[in-house]
């Protein structure tokens, strides 16, 4: 089923240079170098490809299949996939599928997704997919050719094709990866795919961070598309771009209606979906702790304290303490943790930062005497730092945050209210509250920072928290530790997890397979040695499928 009726705007075809908008980045730019190798002849690398297929499901190795590939081939196996004839669950039917589509926050992107990346002319050569989060397909657009040649496989709207329902995929991988990624021809491990070739990338929403879905572009390798996955990373930009902007004008009248109800309103707070104080003065809240307090009518904060708060729409309304004193007190939050960019939150406006700032801003929070230039130069810079360099850094970052930093030393001003992610999940630890630290934790401190003294600070936080999982009784925060990006490839964490689970564990098998994973690329010694913080390299998150049967892992490099 194809419904075309919700479809409009131009097709405006390949633009080579897409790939270039989101700016550099070494794994992408891997990426595009081997796309664009493989479409060089494309027959040729399929037949390389199904050569190695053959060879490594039967026990051998072949440097033909990435690691990358061969990772997504054991955790498919893991899950039960039969590679000689798996075909994915339908699970909607067509009136279930419009109800999805009406609620899918991606339905208002599709007409312009459909302009950018679908072909539905004669000559046309692949389909568009949109996906759920889950990896359910609610969209297909493009060639008719090639929306029947999917239908063949069960490519079509209301089947799930996650990793561990129909094997490795793009999809699949983006879901469970969470990044973009390219899968050619014999690199599924569905043989029935093997004339393929399927490039996605995921889609976040910038407030909440969460996954909303996947975007793909698909169809026979020898036709495909040599840009393809550079123009499913450029869709998923322009949604992620339209998606802030939405919000933006969602907090502008989420605003504009509390001033219209509350002639006051030095008592009351205003939260967005994301934990982001639109309204009053709040510390920076997670997604987590908003989405419970609309359950449950109170909002705990990250001292233990508790407030009474109403959902207003996606908002949540919070009735502040009564003080003494009215003065009030600006607000910074900063979000460094993770993978994505650092940004600040001064009095619930957001201000993008560079990553130079955002470690001389770690660095302030985390010395509250302050710094002078030359200190701050050394930390920054080196033995080869200069103190008129650290000015001038100094000064664009008092100009964009309000001033919030007083010179002669430089430190934050001590009438401010600060919070900061990482110091959170700090105070958590400290106060015993794992389930609460391993919530606020979404990945490590400012990874792509090479500074000396953010790296000892990366470090510790992880290794306190790591620590403190491992010390922990019982299953539950292994298992949440495994599932974040810095836990994945922490090998003593997955022993010691297998080691309390009960025999008939669905995840057993899973797990063992990732932890042969992480031998085989460290070398069997990857053990209790090891620590989650140990090396630079960003471990890739995976998430836990439903296992249904247990085969051999596939022998990797």
């Amino acid at each position: 089923m194809t419904d075309r009726s919700a479809i409009s705007g131009p097709h405006r075809g390949s633009v080579d240079a897409l790939g270039h908008i989101l700016g550099p980045d070494a794994h992408d730019g891997e990426l595009r170098h081997r796309a664009r190798n493989a479409f060089m002849d494309p027959d040729d690398r399929a037949r390389k490809l199904r050569v190695a297929y053959d060879k490594v499901l039967s026990g051998s190795v072949d440097p033909s299949v990435s690691g990358r590939i061969q990772s997504s081939w054991e955790r498919s196996l893991a899950a039960g996939v039969d590679p000689d004839g798996q075909r994915p669950p339908r699970l909607h039917e067509i009136l279930e599928i419009r109800r999805l589509r009406n609620e899918h926050p991606l339905s208002p992107y599709v007409p312009a997704l459909a302009g950018l990346l679908a072909d539905d002319s004669v000559a046309g050569n692949h389909i568009m997919v949109i996906a759920s989060a889950a990896g359910e397909v609610l969209w297909r657009v493009g060639s008719r050719d090639v929306i029947r040649l999917a239908e063949s496989l069960e490519f079509v709207e209301g089947a799930r094709w996650s990793e561990d329902a129909v094997g490795t995929n793009a999809i699949g991988n983006a879901v469970v990866e969470g990044r973009a990624n390219q899968v050619f021809s014999a690199e599924h491990l569905v043989r029935s795919h093997h004339n393929w070739v399927c490039s996605a990338a995921p889609v976040y929403d910038p407030e909440t961070r969460t996954l909303l879905g996947v975007l793909d572009i698909s169809g026979p390798y020898r036709s495909a598309n040599a840009d393809a996955l550079a123009l499913v990373r450029c869709g998923a930009a322009l949604v992620h771009e339209k998606l802030r902007n939405a919000r933006q004008e969602a907090d502008e009248r989420a605003r504009d209606l509390v001033r219209r109800q509350h002639q006051a309103l030095d008592g009351i707070a205003l939260l967005s979906p994301g934990g982001r104080s639109l309204l009053g003065s709040l510390p920076g809240l997670t997604p987590g702790a908003v989405g419970q307090a609309r359950r449950t009518g109170r909002l705990s904060l990250p001292d233990g304290s508790e407030l009474p708060a109403e959902p207003r729409g996606e908002y949540l309304l919070v009735e502040l303490p009564r003080v003494a004193t009215t003065r009030h007190r600006h607000t910074l939050d900063l979000r460094f943790l993770g993978a994505g960019e650092p940004t600040a939150m001064v009095d619930g406006r957001e201000v993008a930062l560079s990553q130079r700032r955002a470690e001389i801003l770690t660095l302030l929070a985390t010395n509250p005497r302050g710094l002078t230039a030359d200190e701050l130069a050394g930390e920054i810079y080196g033995d080869d730092g200069v103190r008129t360099t650290v000015r001038a850094e100094m000064h664009r970052i008092r100009a964009v945050l309000d001033g919030c930093v007083r010179s002669n030393p430089y430190t934050l001003d001590p009438d401010l209210v600060v919070t900061a992610d990482f110091l959170q999940v700090t105070r958590q630890i400290r106060a015993g509250n794992l389930t609460a630290a391993l919530e606020s934790y979404s990945g490590p401190l400012l990874p792509r920072s090479s500074v000396l003294s953010i790296e000892l600070l990366r470090d510790e936080l992880t290794e306190s928290l790591r620590h403190s999982v491992l010390s922990a009784p019982g299953v539950a925060h292994l298992r949440r530790w495994i599932e974040t990006d810095t836990g994945a490839m922490d090998p003593q964490a997955i022993r010691l997890l297998l080691s309390r689970l009960p025999a008939a564990d669905k995840d057993r098998a899973y797990l063992a397979a990732r932890l042969r994973r992480i031998d085989r690329e460290f070398g069997g010694g990857a053990g209790a040695g090891r620590g989650a913080g140990a090396g630079r390299g960003r471990p890739v998150a995976v998430a836990m499928p439903a296992t249904r049967s247990v085969r051999a892992p596939v022998p990797r490099r």
